[in-house]
């Protein structure tokens, strides 16, 4: 379709500009965080929340960001921090550049870490995860490694070892 091709020609012009892009590293113990969940992974978003505690991060600096596929949202109900759902075939416009609100307010917050669990992401969506500032992005080893600093190689399905391995990780970058 004519309009996949403008999308993918907007994409293939951000993707050269990420790649020139490169953040101050982190030095520090994170203080925010924002934590990407696709509809693949929306019934793991309470284990996800129960095992946050492990990186020592205050709730209210946590963002989570379900991203829909279908473009029906899970009923998940998140306590602390910020919760925006958005619809995977809607990031971006037909002809390129960016349709969701909630995406454009994310792209301009900056973030200390970043947390991928994702399980096949679209181009939109490793756009989105790419564009976003974050000191250190987390993702897992079988994606795209544009979209990630830190590959922990840990089943997504298993929060409480994701977050015992990033909080690892974590603690060797920073000291």
């Amino acid at each position: 379709m004519i309009f996949d091709g403008l999308k993918q020609a907007w994409l293939r012009k951000q993707f050269a500009q990420l790649e020139k892009r490169h953040g101050d590293p982190l030095l520090q113990w994170p203080q925010n965080l924002v934590v990407i969940v696709d509809q693949c992974h929306a019934n793991l978003l309470d284990q996800l929340h129960a095992n946050i505690h492990r990186l020592n991060i205050e709730k209210t600096a946590i963002s989570w960001v379900q991203v829909l596929q279908s473009g029906e949202p899970q009923n998940a109900v998140l306590h602390g921090g910020n919760m925006f759902r958005i619809d995977e075939k809607k990031i971006l416009k037909w002809t390129g550049g960016l349709n969701d609100e909630n995406v454009k307010r994310l792209l301009e917050e900056d973030f200390d870490l970043q947390i991928n669990v994702c399980h096949e992401p679209s181009p939109a969506l490793t756009f989105f995860t790419t564009a976003l500032k974050s000191k250190c992005k987390v993702g897992h080893p079988d994606h795209d490694s544009l979209t990630y600093d830190l590959a922990v190689n840990v089943p997504l399905t298993q929060p409480e070892a994701l977050f015992n391995e990033i909080a690892k990780y974590l603690k060797i970058l920073t000291s």
